[in-house]
């Protein structure tokens, strides 16, 4: 199911890591049900709407969009008619559809996904530094010693060696729509059923796909590097002749378990065993021509193939395992996940938890609606550098749930005292002092409230420096200080009725200080989770949603 979301977000060109995606709906605690893509895809800041449609509606649905029986079955993209055509006639009877479309956006709420995104764009980037490189060094080899013969095996190597890569990937988990498309899945052509039969299963825990891969890349690694710059090169070609002789019999037994044993075909074998045939061939005319003769074998040369090809052999191994153990704890992890993100289990654990007076100051630097059912009191220090980032959570939050969510941020007051121990209110000499004043007198109360609000305290916290800051935002001393000591009084209050806060940021959802074993950015996949959903569509053209907050 993620696969085809990734695909689909893919389409609309939407800027999203394809991992960090997968990982985000497969911890998700309805995982496989389509809510876990829908909040996803609100926590991501992707807007995006459902509906329940008769498929007479559904056709009047602009493309690309994401459609699945209502009562449940693969869920499919549609990209245009023919897509829609194949979905209709491959489920009968089905008289309402459920659709899910989105729309293409830059804006990324959620930060890590931003930078997760960067960091995929950014391996991209060295993937696609490692292909030119390889066809580089490639194309470089084959001008040294261009001949037919020699640009046949070539070309055969490689050829190998991207089905070998295709057989690896298949193996780890990794899937390609097209690969899957060719292979097919029918009573005579299964790719699947050959190569996770027995049969498929060699000696030393090696299979198939790592014999494929390893020995073609072998072979490439030979053609391209060692044959076109070693003075030897017809001994190295000589020894790629004999074991293009002993996968002779291979070729034997694979169409043997297949046409007789299994009596299924596997495609991609096929290609593999015309592949092995090709280059016999090839080495078998090259004898016949001259080109090759038996008196240029060296024996080093073969020790050194032998032990190129068992190293190229044992590092995809290696390669292998290591991917599986990361795909074996990987899935763990988002087992785990998915328990600690039911709701039932959180709100157990909030419920258990501190519980303060969440009740809204007066005077309270507020992000997002006032009336918001979700309160998220975030008590921080102004002096504190891991407040900025939980700030920057928080207000990825309130952007993700507008209409669900409001960050109060409480800032302990560190007025200074003079020489006899009394407070001293005379000018802003703290960031607390500088900043509540500077929002008393040009921030409360005034029009885009929340977004000046916002920008205040990212800016003192992007800056952290006093001087700096007055000087962005210079105060008025005299006209609010009767205002300054009055809302320094009831903060100071309220800290010492509820208790001590030993650090910073403490968050409290709805009073509830949140549990020690979750973090503050998790709420945000816990929120979708903690709203009960119920969408009610009165006709095909209607969208609409109603949400009850059961915090």
């Amino acid at each position: 199911m993620e696969e085809v979301i990734v695909t689909y977000l893919k389409t609309l060109k939407i800027p999203v890591s394809p991992s960090g995606c997968r990982k985000l709906i497969r911890s998700h605690p309805e995982y496989p049900s389509l809510l876990s893509i829908s909040d996803t895809l609100q926590r991501l800041g992707i807007p995006h709407q459902t509906a329940r449609l008769s498929i007479q509606k559904v056709k009047e649905v602009a493309f690309p969009y994401l459609l699945q029986p209502d009562k449940g079955g693969a869920l499919r993209l549609v990209r245009g008619e023919s897509d829609l055509n194949r979905a209709a006639s491959s489920v009968d009877e089905i008289s309402e559809w459920v659709i899910l479309q989105a729309e293409t956006t830059d804006n990324i709420i959620d930060q890590r996904a931003r930078k997760a995104y960067k960091q995929f764009q950014l391996t991209t980037g060295y993937q696609v530094v490692f292909l030119i490189s390889v066809v580089g060094l490639l194309a470089v080899g084959w001008g040294q010693v261009f001949s037919w013969y020699y640009s046949l095996l070539l070309v055969t190597a490689l050829a190998g060696a991207i089905i070998g890569y295709i057989l690896f990937s298949k193996e780890v988990g990794v899937n390609y729509e097209a690969v899957e498309a060719f292979c097919g899945k029918s009573p005579k052509s299964n790719c699947d059923r050959i190569l996770k039969s027995e049969d498929a299963q060699l000696p030393g825990g090696l299979t198939l796909s790592d014999v494929v891969a390893g020995y073609f890349t072998f072979q490439l690694m030979m053609l391209g590097l060692l044959v076109p710059f070693a003075e030897v090169s017809a001994s190295w070609l000589l020894a790629l002749s004999a074991l293009s002789i002993l996968a002779l019999p291979a070729v034997l037994f694979s169409l043997y378990v297949q046409a007789v044993k299994i009596k299924v075909w596997c495609r991609l074998c096929l290609l593999v065993d015309g592949i092995l045939v090709a280059q016999a061939a090839l080495f078998a005319a090259m004898y016949s021509g001259g080109v090759l003769l038996w008196n240029s074998i060296s024996i080093p040369v073969v020790v050194a193939s032998g032990l190129l090809l068992f190293a190229a052999g044992s590092s995809l191994y290696l390669l292998k395992q290591y991917m599986e153990q990361a795909a074996a704890s990987e899935q763990a992890e988002l087992t785990a996940k998915r328990v600690k993100y039911r709701p039932e289990v959180f709100l157990q654990l909030l419920h258990q938890s501190k519980k303060v007076d969440d009740t809204l100051l007066r005077d309270e630097l507020i992000i997002g609606n006032r009336q918001a059912p979700v309160t998220v009191l975030m008590v921080a220090s102004l002096g504190c550098g891991p407040c900025r980032e939980g700030f920057e959570r928080g207000v990825e939050l309130v952007k993700a749930y507008p209409d669900l969510v409001k960050l109060a941020v409480r800032f302990k007051p560190d007025t200074p005292t003079n020489g006899n121990g009394v407070k001293d209110h005379s000018d802003p000499e703290t960031p607390w002092s500088a900043t509540m004043q500077y929002w008393l007198q040009y921030i409360a109360g005034k029009d885009k409230e929340t977004q000046l609000t916002e920008s205040l305290i990212s800016d003192w916290y992007s800056m952290m420096n006093l001087d700096e800051f007055l000087k962005r935002y210079e105060v008025n001393n005299n006209s609010s200080r009767n205002n300054i000591k009055e809302l320094e009084r009831v903060y100071a209050l309220w800290f010492e009725e509820n208790g001590e806060i030993s650090k910073t940021p403490t968050f409290f959802i709805n009073g509830y200080e949140l549990p020690k074993n979750y973090r503050f950015e998790e709420v945000m996949i816990l929120l979708p989770s903690l709203i009960v959903e119920s969408k009610q569509f009165e006709d095909g053209n209607n969208w609409s949603c109603r949400q009850d907050v059961v915090l």
